[in-house]
């Protein structure tokens, strides 16, 4: 009989079926599980990520990325940070500068990047560097023991003539009634404690052990050398003045001296004949005094004409010796009215001349009027005219004769020290070694070490190390100060911004560049002054931002690899030319306005920026050439006889404006102030934002987009607005100005001092009010134009409005931190950063231009307590909580 086993294999293939499901699921979880738990393990030993914050501004920028792909050896940047084990916000400077140079060694395998923290890491790396760079200081080495053996010699005979000056000042010499010997002992005993103390600090500058800063010590010697010399030069010239007045006056026959006493005899009687005139003191007056006046007035013909006689031979002989005029018994104690004064000889006789010459025009008109007071009153003050002269002659008479005695006897210490002036042996040849050593100090090469023995004393600093090569980049250049401009300072760790990309790779393009960029020629308008300047003229104007206020400028320039020379146009008319291989790059500092018009006339030599100096400058635009003008807000004075401030015109003003369609308005000054919102037309006035003016509208120009989000602080801002339609074949963009805030006026001189004596009036308790409120912003402070005349470039130009934000005085000098407590935030060097950016646009290289600090969200580390919970959670119980849903639904699918 047949049995039907349809049941039965319908529950096997159902079986089947979902063993088949479930066997499906568990092999995809276990195989899912094993790819997670795989890749887990893989990333945790090789680190294999992709940095996200490379969308933003974190990571490496393209501008890094090829100049690490530039290298030819290898780069070690150290990392003098401290640990910040107490100090959350310095722990955060260190991982994220410590994140950056991950990025850079897994980007590049020839970059290397120690973190410094403890002494005896820094001791490594001070041995480090002077083990490598010592040889370099060879030359330096030599000079300075050159200068201690010369040091050493200079000073024994400095002070052995400190010795015999000093006994020579103390005692009755010959030399000792001479203030200028005494000063020459003075100086000799300074001389001496120079040289001494230079010794020691050459000693702490180059010491045993640690690295030595011989840079800082050859500049100290060279100083010290050159102060001495100078004062030796000078001592022996005085000297041999001395030397050869002594040597003629000793002498029985001396005619000039003959001379000097016979204008001492002759004195006193050439007075006689103005007293026989007008009678003595005490005498009763004469019956006819017109005729009394008459003979004074025509004795004081004779007289003045004996006294001006008398003043030409006192004149020759100071003019043969000098250093007459220098002895005590060379000025005397005259009569002038009832006041006594020191007068020297020669002036007193020509005062005497004078006096007379004028009285007698005075006499004669008293005669003519014939009336009896005045001619009485003329008598009375004629004898006693007389009398002071009879006095002051008698003076000047024992004065010469005294002068004449002493320095006709010359004792044997004064006349040794005088030979050994006239004989040149006074110091020796020590002068010329002096010259000679400074020519060496001259020709050393410049030090790859530099100043980095200061650096290894300071905190959160990075050096750069390529090829033999160093450069420094500072901690206020990787993490710049950020502001806000609307509000007061935040928090510390907010406070800054990282900028490792920019500085870090600038210094390393720095340091792989074997010329410089660009020869930048500071070029200004700044004529000497005359050499005779009549006394009551005003100095020569000078420029807003004089060329001897830019050496901040300059250090940085030349430490961005840019060459920087001079071009005085006042001075030499021709250009100079760059370094070879190099593009120039003119900047034109703001031109000095035209010298205030003399009522005597012009002055000789006088010379004023005008037409020939534009003309030179257009000829070299024409000429496709890039130049950076600097503009600045700027007053002078309103005239030689004073009047109110000007704002003087800008003097390439023509050349902008007609040739590229950019106007600057340097009579106005950009203000921030704090709206009152209770009143119209009123303010305060921020002390801080007017010194340090804040600016934050950077377009996107490559100049100035880099800089978004960065402190920006400026002072004496002008506009620089550019024209609706600019000339043809001129294009001109904004780069950076200030928004459309009231927070931003425009104020000219008259506004200004109407708003400073608002500010200074206590009773207006620091609110400003005006009648009409200067306009507001926004407005441009900065632009770049380029020229085409078809395909071809015919120049590029930037125009800065804030050139005085460039001085030393402005980039040198900390600002006042927001906030309730005084704090010194570090000085506003962004501005140079901008600088930099304009001259790499300017040579058609806006690749090398940096990107700047932008803050960007950040993933930051997890901690090792969370890393192994997160490890744990990854590996075991996030797999079986994939795998733990398939295992339930076989089960249940299974029953």
């Amino acid at each position: 009989m047949a049995v039907s086993n349809t049941a039965s294999d319908a529950r096997e293939g159902s079986f089947a079926q979902r063993f088949s499901i479930g066997a499906n699921v568990v092999l995809a979880v276990v195989v899912a599980a094993a790819i997670l738990v795989v890749v887990n393990m893989i990333a945790a030993k090789k680190s294999y990520r992709h940095d996200i914050t490379s969308t933003g501004n974190y990571g490496l920028s393209d501008r890094t990325r090829s100049i690490l792909d530039g290298l030819k050896g290898d780069v070690t940047f150290s990392m003098l940070y401290r640990s910040g084990e107490d100090d959350e916000v310095q722990r955060n400077y260190v991982s994220r500068t410590q994140e950056y140079f991950d990025e850079m060694q897994r980007y590049s395998p020839a970059v290397r990047a120690t973190l410094v923290t403890s002494p005896m890491q820094r001791e490594k790396l001070v041995a480090h560097l002077s083990e490598k760079f010592s040889g370099e200081a060879d030359q330096h080495k030599a000079a300075l023991a050159e200068f201690e053996k010369l040091r050493a010699e200079l000073l024994a005979v400095i002070e052995q003539r400190v010795a015999e000056a000093g006994q020579l000042v103390s005692g009755q010499s010959w030399l000792s009634d001479f203030p200028v010997f005494t000063s020459v002992f003075t100086t000799l005993k300074a001389d001496a404690e120079t040289l001494k103390k230079v010794k020691e600090e050459v000693a702490e500058l180059t010491p045993a052990g640690g690295i030595p800063k011989y840079k800082d010590a050859v500049d100290k010697a060279k100083t010290a050398l050159g102060e001495v010399k100078g004062h030796l030069e000078l001592i022996t010239k005085r000297m041999r003045d001395l030397s050869d007045l002594g040597k003629d006056a000793s002498q029985p026959d001396a005619r000039n001296i003959a001379t000097l006493r016979k204008v001492a005899e002759d004195l006193v009687a050439m007075i006689a004949p103005l007293r026989e005139a007008v009678g003595d003191d005490a005498a009763p007056f004469p019956k006819d005094v017109p005729a009394a006046l008459k003979a004074f007035a025509d004795a004081g013909v004779k007289v003045g004409a004996d006294l001006e006689g008398l003043v030409r031979k006192v004149d020759a002989f100071a003019r043969m010796y000098p250093a007459a005029t220098q002895h005590l018994s060379w000025a005397a104690s005259v009569k002038m009215g009832p006041l006594t004064a020191r007068m020297d000889v020669g002036d007193v006789l020509q005062q005497a001349s004078q006096t007379l010459s004028k009285a007698r025009l005075v006499i004669l008109g008293v005669i003519d009027s014939n009336k009896p007071d005045q001619l009485n009153e003329a008598l009375r003050g004629a004898r006693q005219n007389v009398q002071i002269m009879e006095q002051n002659a008698e003076s000047c008479r024992k004065l010469l004769t005294d002068l004449c005695d002493r320095l006709a006897t010359v004792d044997p210490a004064s006349k040794a020290f005088l030979d050994a002036a006239a004989g040149g042996s006074l110091f020796g040849d020590k002068l010329e070694a002096v010259t000679a050593l400074d020519g060496k100090f001259a020709a050393l090469p410049e030090l790859k070490l530099g100043s980095m023995a200061d650096t290894l004393k300071e905190e959160n600093s990075i050096i750069v190390e390529y090829q033999g090569r160093l450069r420094l980049v500072g901690f206020n250049e990787v993490w710049p100060v950020r502001e806000s401009i609307a509000g007061k300072g935040t928090a510390a760790e907010t406070a800054r911004s990282f900028n490792g990309d920019s500085a870090l790779s600038s210094a390393l393009l720095g340091l792989m560049r074997e010329k410089p960029f660009a020869t930048v020629i500071l070029t200004y308008f700044e004529p000497p002054p005359p050499p005779q300047r009549n006394q009551f003229m005003p100095p020569p104007p000078q420029s807003w931002v004089p060329s001897n206020r830019l050496s901040e400028l300059r250090k940085r320039l030349e430490s961005s690899n840019f060459k920087v020379v001079d071009w005085n146009m006042a001075t030499t008319p021709e250009k100079p030319k760059a370094e070879e291989g190099t593009q120039p790059v003119y900047v034109c500092l703001p031109p000095p306005p035209p010298a205030q018009q003399s009522p005597f006339g012009p002055q000789p030599g006088e010379k004023n920026f005008g037409e020939p100096e534009r003309l030179r400058i257009k000829q070299l635009l024409d000429d496709n050439a890039r130049v950076l003008f600097l503009a600045s807000w700027e007053i002078t004075s309103g005239g030689i006889f004073g009047g109110p401030p000007i704002s003087p015109p800008y003097g390439y003003g023509p050349i902008l404006s007609t040739d590229w369609g950019i106007a600057v308005d340097n009579s106005q000054r950009i203000v921030w102030i704090q709206p009152d919102v209770k009143a119209a037309n009123s303010f305060q006035v921020v002390p801080r934002k007017f010194i340090h003016m804040p600016v934050g509208s950077f377009t996107d120009h490559p100049i100035g987009n880099p800089m978004t989000g960065t402190r920006f602080l400026v002072q004496d801002a002008c506009l620089v607005n550019l024209s609706d339609k600019l000339p043809d074949g001129v294009t001109a963009s904004p780069i950076v100005g200030v928004s459309d805030s009231e927070n931003y006026i425009a104020a000219n001189i008259d506004a200004l001092m109407e708003i400073i004596d608002k500010v200074q009036d206590p009773t207006a308790q620091g609110r400003v009010t005006l009648k009409a409120m200067p306009p507001h912003g926004p407005f441009n402070l900065m632009a770049a134009a380029e020229r085409k005349e078809g395909d071809k470039e015919k120049g590029r130009i930037v125009v800065c409005g804030f050139g005085a934000s460039l001085r030393d005085d402005f980039l040198s000098q900390p600002v006042w931190s927001e906030g309730e407590t005084l704090k010194l935030d570090p000085p506003p060097s962004e501005n140079v950063d901008l600088f930099v950016n304009a001259l790499y646009w300017l040579i058609n290289e806006p690749q090398w231009i940096a990107r700047g600090p932008v803050p960007v969200p950040r993933v930051e580390p997890i901690e090792p307590a969370r890393r192994k919970l997160i490890q744990a959670f990854v590996w075991g119980i996030w797999p079986a909580a994939v795998f733990l849903p398939g295992v339930i639904l076989w089960s249940v699918r299974r029953r």
